[in-house]
């Protein structure tokens, strides 16, 4: 193998191993409401989406994720708006699954984190995700739930560098709505 291949080789491998992958934020309008979603960074398929409602006057914002998993427990229906255990990077609370259903070889499940007054949450958000520089959901045992019967991979994590330009531009199109 020549030097120069080798060198061309090592330089390929090297940048290929460390490129990072930038937030893709999706931003749309639909019937009575905006949405501004990323893709997860581990499951690029699971999304953090944060819906605005021109009902609402667009000041409050809905944040959801989403899970996909391969398991196929019977009882997998059972969890419908049921509270499961879930972390924020580390800290511990509960979400509620809002929806499931089947999608390509296994279930998606759509977790509500809640609706906030939209300002005051995205400062919040902002500064949650300066603090510890990620933003990463985990869903953990409980009382009565065992994560991995239900969910294969239990972790996701997603950018959250452009968050306040994201919501800025999902209220600009729920605002068209009034």
């Amino acid at each position: 193998m020549s030097f120069l291949f080798r060198v061309f080789l090592f330089f390929s491998l090297f940048f290929l191993t460390n490129v990072s992958a930038k937030e893709e934020w999706t931003i749309k309008q639909f019937n009575n409401l905006s949405f501004a979603q990323v893709a997860g960074e581990v499951t690029h398929g699971d999304h953090l989406s944060f819906f605005l409602r021109s009902e609402n006057n667009c000041e409050k914002v809905w944040n959801t994720f989403t899970v996909y998993t391969y398991e196929k427990p019977e009882d997998i229906y059972n969890l419908k708006l049921k509270q499961i255990p879930i972390k924020i990077n580390g800290q511990e609370l509960l979400s509620t699954v809002q929806d499931i259903s089947p999608f390509l070889m296994g279930y998606r499940f759509v977790f509500s984190l809640g609706q906030f007054n939209t300002d005051q949450y995205i400062k919040f958000l902002n500064e949650f995700y300066t603090e510890f520089n990620l933003f990463e959901i985990e869903i953990i045992d409980g009382e009565n739930f065992k994560s991995s019967k239900y969910f294969d991979i239990k972790k996701n994590n997603w950018v959250l560098d452009d968050l306040n330009k994201s919501i800025n531009q999902a209220k600009l199109l729920c605002r068209e709505l009034l």
